[in-house]
């Protein structure tokens, strides 16, 4: 059985070609070998969903699963949050078919069971929240203070929005955590730039840059705290280069969620955004020598 990082470069090129058997055999691979590399899998699960490959992701999130809940170095949350990803998934898919949701569909309910006993009366406000269809009154007063859980509620929301204005589900997912990660980590003061000591210490600055000026809004993002965050997703020993380029591309998306929600002003909204063609310019680079195609283009178009 080839090694995990063998089969992720056999991933690769299945996407390059195109080749959705080949793509199905090798995801089904790195599921029997998950176990040796639990960070690889889920690094790959970030792939496929940056790909919206639903079908792959929850075949091998269902093979995978007995070993993570019997796994002993693994805590009770992170079983949890295993289940939560794989019946997020699950669910992703039953509302790409297409129907109205139905939250007593017993094939549905069949699946999501597999991972945890499932109350339909608490499944049908939570389909139609993912679909779009529905959505609650939001204030700026929900968010103050800034909290997970109200952006978690909003999170979900913006799911459905971002699906129904053409971005596919499981890419989507990728930045329900990151996104209120990002605005609590610039909250707390967490993404101030790094100091320069070396030019420091060459006279050509001082050794720590002045802090950032107050965003303009809570929920908007700006320039220099977007950067550093990514930066960080990108400049790590394992680079989260799927997640990171979902933040980039999905912040427009956002924007747009927050005016038809009432809770940006237009004016915020468009000083958010003209940042962004730059941004993604500088950052580029971190993609250039990717082996996935498909992830260089849409960071570069």
């Amino acid at each position: 059985m080839p090694d995990l990082a063998n089969l992720e470069a056999a991933l690769y090129d299945a996407f390059n070609s195109g080749e959705q058997s080949q793509l199905r055999t090798v995801g089904l691979q790195i599921a029997e070998t998950a176990g040796e590399d639990y960070p690889t899998f889920y690094a790959i699960l970030n792939t496929l969903g940056y790909h919206n490959e639903l079908a792959v992701i929850n075949e091998m999130m269902r093979l995978v699963w007995p070993h993570v809940e019997t796994e002993p170095t693994f805590s009770r949350p992170a079983v949890e949050a295993y289940a939560a990803r794989a019946t997020d998934h699950l669910i992703y898919a039953y509302l790409e078919r297409g129907p109205e949701p139905e939250a007593d569909d017993k094939s549905l309910l069949q699946k999501l069971e597999v991972y945890f006993e499932v109350d339909p009366t608490r499944l049908e406000p939570y389909l139609r929240l993912l679909s779009g269809e529905v959505g609650r009154p939001w204030s700026m007063r929900d968010f103050e203070p800034l909290e997970m859980a109200a952006l978690s509620g909003l999170m979900v929301e913006f799911i459905g929005y971002a699906h129904r204005g053409g971005v596919p589900y499981a890419r989507a997912h990728l930045v329900r955590e990151q996104l209120p990660r990002y605005l609590l980590d610039r909250r707390a003061g967490n993404l101030q730039p790094k100091p320069d000591i070396a030019a420091a210490l060459r006279q050509e600055q001082r050794p720590f840059p002045q802090a950032p000026p107050e965003p303009l809004h809570p929920l908007a993002p700006d320039r220099p705290s977007l950067e550093v965050f990514l930066q960080r997703m990108l400049q790590t020993v394992n680079p989260q280069m799927y997640t990171a380029a979902a933040m980039l591309l999905l912040i427009p998306d956002w924007l747009d969620f927050l005016q038809v929600r009432e809770l940006l002003p237009l004016d915020i909204a468009q000083c958010s955004v003209e940042f962004l063609p730059e941004l993604r310019r500088e950052l580029a680079p971190f993609w250039a020598d990717h082996p996935d195609q498909a992830l260089r283009e849409s960071i570069s178009a």
